[in-house]
């Protein structure tokens, strides 16, 4: 199964992950695969389809978080870095008069 939003491989592990205190089963991408089967001491496993669909949707909803919280911050940078190129032209054009 591939993620929707990056196109990664997704993997079901089965543990005890942190922050929870019965063992569950999270989705997660295929590059985080080896760090979350150390974190949570579990296995690879491959839960009914249905199940797996629920996982997926909340990784997915992760990320979309995760994206949106980046572009507000990249557009909370953008103003402040046209308004120095703005100081900027306006002081060569002082210069240059």
């Amino acid at each position: 199964m591939e993620c929707r939003i990056c196109n990664q491989r997704i993997s079901f592990v089965k543990g005890s992950h942190p922050g929870r205190k019965r063992k569950s089963t999270r989705a997660v991408h295929e590059s985080e695969l080896t760090e979350a089967l150390a974190q949570a001491n579990g296995e690879v496993v491959t839960p009914h389809p249905g199940v797996q669909r629920k996982l997926r949707q909340e990784l997915e909803g992760k990320h979309r978080r995760e994206q949106q919280v980046l572009g507000e911050t990249q557009e909370a940078a953008a103003p402040s870095d046209s308004a120095d190129q703005s100081e900027g032209a306006e002081r060569y054009s002082k210069a240059t008069a």
